[in-house]
């Protein structure tokens, strides 16, 4: 599991150094990285901590099931369940213990996240009946090109 870990960290960091297009100039040039009809989505496709590189971005079917589903409660600024997965860093961090402190038994918060969906316990809905969040099952074709994605290794998006 560790070597795993070790893995994507090492992809994530090569591709940033290998990038030399500039986050910035990106969006001076009103380029988004093919980002999928949302107030979040820059958020969502950069990640990394140098602005001055180009960052590795989410591919689109990643963007598209992520914006559609998970965005509204799992980003970096409402942080639910400590699960962010509105950035490619979000999703290859180590998931954290749950309440109990039992570690989580998933490489990634992306393994995780498929997990969740493929079980029908996310995403959720607000019942106004209850008061309560239940469980919104979504259909294979919807979430089966994302696990799909993740399955493979959760590579990212060539940089522009």
């Amino acid at each position: 599991m560790k070597n795993t870990l070790a893995l994507f960290a090492l992809v994530a960091l090569a591709l940033a150094a290998a990038c030399t297009t500039s986050t910035n100039e990106n969006a001076s040039k009103g380029t988004d990285g093919g980002t999928v009809g949302s107030q979040d989505a820059s958020t969502l496709m950069k990640s990394g901590v140098d602005a001055g590189a180009c960052q590795p971005e989410l591919p689109e079917v990643a963007v598209t099931f992520l914006n559609g589903n998970c965005m509204p409660c799992h980003n970096t600024a409402n942080r639910s369940g400590s699960v962010i997965l509105d950035t490619y860093a979000g999703l290859l961090a180590v998931p954290k213990p749950d309440r109990n402190g039992t570690p989580s038994l998933f490489a990634s918060v992306g393994d995780l996240a498929v997990d969740e969906v493929t079980s029908g316990e996310m995403p959720v809905k607000f019942n106004s009946s209850s008061g309560t969040l239940e469980p919104k099952p979504l259909d294979a074709s919807v979430y089966g090109p994302f696990k799909a994605w993740v399955n493979a290794g959760m590579k990212p998006a060539a940089c522009p």
